[in-house]
């Protein structure tokens, strides 16, 4: 399977798809990625660290990045069976937001004995 098909198949389940170059440089991205990074177009040309500094872990050690309040994301591996253009390299992400406020409520609950309420941005 060609990058241009994942990158579709992953942008159909909400995960953002950018590919790079080996110098670290952004050649293409799915359109869920640009809306996770509110770009309108493709920043061809700039550094991905840059654009989402938290592509430059590994996947299976990545945390989440939180951009702005209330958004977070998280590398993913990639497919093993992925053609790609020679020296490219892709990055998958997802949105993270439910993972983490999840793992911050429940944490916050294990560590109270009194009663507790917490808010949000939508109060």
């Amino acid at each position: 399977m060609n990058y241009f098909d994942i990158m579709n198949a992953f942008a159909a389940i909400d995960f953002g798809v950018i590919l790079g170059s080996s110098d670290g440089t952004i050649l293409d991205m799915n359109e869920t990625a640009k809306k996770f990074l509110d770009l309108t177009e493709v920043p061809k040309g700039e550094k991905i660290e840059k654009i989402a500094p938290f592509l430059g872990e590994e996947a299976e050690e990545a945390g989440v990045w939180n951009p702005i309040f209330g958004r977070y994301f998280k590398r993913c591996p990639v497919p093993k069976t992925v053609s790609l253009p020679p020296q490219t390299r892709l990055f998958v992400f997802r949105d993270a937001s439910v993972d983490f406020k999840f793992r911050l409520l429940t944490n916050t609950l294990d560590h109270m004995n009194d009663a507790v309420t917490i808010w949000d941005q939508d109060g």
